[in-house]
């Protein structure tokens, strides 16, 4: 009994390493298998790699369909990873959690030759209004091109997203380019929201009276004759935006919370706007965020050009922002009212207009050579001086913060240390 024993001990050992010494062998693989079939008893592995490894693997090439969720691509590794692109999901919608978006959720809409007149406004046959995509009541539109149209949203909740940098909402139309009324939440990504006619011809609009939840993610909001978003009681989110070149000024949020972050606002206002670049006004209680922002060149046509709070009841913080170079005279030029309080952000350069703690009156040296403009160059002086505690882990184009010791402050990380 004993010497059996012996012997099966050996031969184990003498087959552990035999596997051990093959550079094939990795203990991290899935189960053996001749087909996918064997692979249902390999928690998190459902496909067999037959034409290579012939073990349990996450996803094939050929068996792609075993990702699912948040994680539907066959990725690097024949690991299920989360969709990156639109054209890597088959309703060409990849949602922000990661997943793919089911193909009977999406209303599409698309300008002739690719859309045409119809009330379907499927992925094969896209309308051309987003208000017939809208009738569909699915929760989400992928709109491409140029799309010429008023976009009115009332009591409904829905995601826009735009299809390539071409995605725009342009009407030729007076008026409001998106109204949002009652209590609609709307989510809108990588859209550009351009060309507003008239005074009335604000970019986002939510009008009072109206219980909106807003959130704007990679989108442009720029042109407009009538300012780019004008909000009323509602709850808004900007996120990685471009709010840009709005003839009466830029973002002027009444009441109701806001989360603004990563966010370039310049060369907004002018002769005959009240305000240039953010105008808070009647806020009281919710959530006011205001960080890592760039605002300039921004203009009015008297007072405040940069930041104005006006009927701020509860105390408000701004920090890791640049608010520089906004036009105009004397002081108060880049910020101005009570109930804000400023903390490591550069404001100038006119005499300083705040106290607070890590607050910079520099030249941010903002950098032309690359595609963004007033991004910053690398030998800004705004570089590794936000607040040691921020916790915004990325930056305007995505990429991490800190690059460096610190964050640097605004809407962009200056990549490399």
């Amino acid at each position: 009994m004993m010497r059996t024993a012996l012997l099966m001990f050996v031969v184990g050992i003498g087959w552990i390493g035999c596997y051990k010494d093959n550079p094939a062998f990795d203990p991290d693989a899935g189960m053996s298998c001749s087909s996918s079939a064997d692979c249902a008893g390999d928690p998190g592995r459902l496909a067999c790699d037959v034409s290579d490894s012939k073990t349990c693997v996450q996803c094939t090439a050929a068996e792609p369909a075993a990702c699912t969720g948040r994680t539907p691509v066959c990725g690097a590794g024949k690991s299920c990873r989360a969709c990156e692109a639109h054209d890597e999901c088959s309703s060409k919608l990849c949602l922000p959690d990661g997943s793919c978006a089911a193909g009977d959720k999406v209303a599409y809409v698309a300008p002739v030759p690719v859309g045409s007149a119809n009330d379907m406004c499927s992925m094969d046959m896209p309308c051309t209004e987003v208000a017939k995509a809208l009738q569909r009541g699915l929760p989400y539109i992928k709109i491409q091109d140029t799309i010429d149209e008023l976009v009115s949203i009332r009591d409904q909740n829905v995601a826009l997203f735009g299809d390539g940098p071409q995605a725009r909402l342009k009407p030729t139309k007076p008026g409001i380019v998106v109204k949002i009324e009652g209590a609609s939440e709307v989510e809108i990504y990588d859209l550009a929201i351009t060309g507003g006619l008239g005074v009335g011809g604000i970019g986002v609009a939510t009008p009072v009276g109206s219980s909106v939840k807003l959130s704007l993610v990679r989108s442009r909001i720029a042109s407009n004759a009538g300012g780019g978003i004008v909000t009323s009681n509602s709850n808004v989110t900007l996120s990685r935006c471009l709010v840009l070149e709005n003839t009466l000024g830029g973002l002027a949020l009444s009441g109701g919370s806001f989360d603004v972050t990563n966010t370039y606002i310049a060369r907004n206002g002018g002769a005959a706007s009240s305000f240039g670049g953010v105008q808070l006004t009647n806020m009281t209680v919710g959530t006011h965020r205001f960080e890592f922002n760039t605002v300039t060149a921004n203009s009015a046509m008297v007072g405040t050009s940069g930041v104005v709070c006006a009927l701020v009841n509860q105390p408000i913080g701004l920090s890791n922002n640049i608010v520089y170079g906004n036009l105009g005279a004397g002081a108060g030029t880049q910020v101005s009212g009570a109930n804000c309080t400023w903390t490591y952000s550069d404001i100038g350069p006119d005499p300083l207009q705040v106290s607070g703690e890590g607050i910079l009156n520099v030249d941010p040296a903002f950098s032309t050579s690359g595609a963004q403009a007033y991004s910053l160059s690398d030998g800004s002086m705004v570089k590794d001086m936000a607040d040691p505690n921020a916790t915004l882990m990325i930056d305007f184009d995505g990429d991490a913060r800190p690059q460096g010791a610190r964050r640097d402050m605004g809407a962009d990380e200056v990549k490399g240390p």
